[in-house]
């Protein structure tokens, strides 16, 4: 940073304001975020003199108070600061218990997890969520999740979602139901403001029903999401086992350094499974957060398209959950 110069300001159109007179008194603290004010960002001057020159300066600048034109101002503004590492088609899918023919709610659930298709990489990665559903936005909530499933083929995640069968000696000869599509959504890893957010936007089904909100998937969300260092200390019986945890390249293992969490910089810490995260929800709305726009997975999504692309037949998966939101 620069001493000895007031650096420019923004104001609410998301232009520079710049003092006429730099002072050398002039310190500045920065921040970034949409406030209550509207502001997608702003540095604020501890020099009083330099506060003044900027109010003058501000005087001249109006804004109009239109909603649709500040809402792209704003955006446009944000865009500059949110960097878009990946995006791809984001599925979401329960599994359901061993016991149950049909599903009526989440106590009937055994696992839900996310799947994660990078656009222009063949490459699928399953990731487990805990509590068996997302995080709650407006608790600003967290959970526990982790990669338990990375491949090049799409038959190899199409065997995965297929129906398990479970052998023991006092039950006998068990067969877990198939995984259902509870949704499909266009998503993006995006750094902002020294996080790394998870943002999807659902496309099927249309209408969310039972199964997406009980399951935590609204129509639009942003997650912080960190990883966890394999080798670092953690707290007895917390996480996965050591033998399960990631194994990462040099490269990778050096940006954790000595931390204990850091958030994903780079998504390819998703390609190893083992990769344990921990997932905040942070928005219900990231267009307003970030200022971005998703990439839609499909221009007409079809449930078809999400078989196909993952190589099961059409009928193998039950597409109640995917098209109207009811339990099956």
């Amino acid at each position: 940073m620069r001493t000895g110069t007031c650096l420019p300001i923004i104001n609410e159109r998301g232009d520079e304001v710049l003092p006429p007179t730099p002072g050398p008194a002039c310190r500045e603290r920065i921040s970034y975020g949409v406030g209550g004010s509207g502001l997608a960002g702003h540095r604020v001057l501890q020099s009083p003199r330099c506060r003044a020159t900027v109010r003058q300066r501000q005087n001249s600048c109006r804004v109009s108070s239109r909603p649709a034109r500040r809402k792209a101002e704003i955006t446009g503004y944000a865009a500059q600061v949110a960097r878009i590492r990946e995006t791809g088609d984001l599925s979401f899918w329960y599994q359901p218990r061993v016991t149950v023919d049909r599903v009526r709610g989440p106590d009937d659930v055994a696992r839900f997890y996310l799947l994660l298709e990078p656009a222009g990489r063949a490459i699928f990665r399953r990731v487990i969520v805990g509590r068996k559903r997302l995080p709650d936005v407006g608790a600003h909530e967290r959970t526990w999740g982790f990669v338990d499933l990375v491949a090049c083929r799409p038959e190899a995640v199409a065997d995965e979602l297929a129906p398990e069968t479970d052998e023991t000696r006092t039950r006998g000869v068990r067969v877990a139901p198939r995984a259902r599509p509870a949704g499909e959504a266009g998503y993006a890893i995006v750094e902002h403001a020294g996080h790394t957010h998870l943002v999807y936007v659902l496309e099927l089904p249309e209408a969310p029903g039972p199964v997406q909100h009980e399951l935590g998937i609204h129509r639009a969300m942003s997650m912080i999401v960190a990883v966890r260092n394999p080798e670092g200390a953690a707290p007895p019986a917390t996480g996965l086992p050591p033998g399960r945890r990631a194994h990462y390249p040099e490269q990778l293992q050096r940006a954790l350094g000595t931390r204990r969490f850091a958030p994903l910089d780079s998504p390819k810490f998703l390609d190893h499974p083992g990769t344990e995260l921990v997932l905040i929800a942070a928005s219900g709305d990231p267009l307003r957060e970030l200022g971005i726009d998703i990439p839609k997975c499909r221009e007409t999504p079809e449930p078809t398209d999400l078989l196909s692309r993952l190589g099961a037949e059409p009928g193998a998966h039950p597409l109640g959950p995917l098209l109207e939101g009811r339990w099956e």
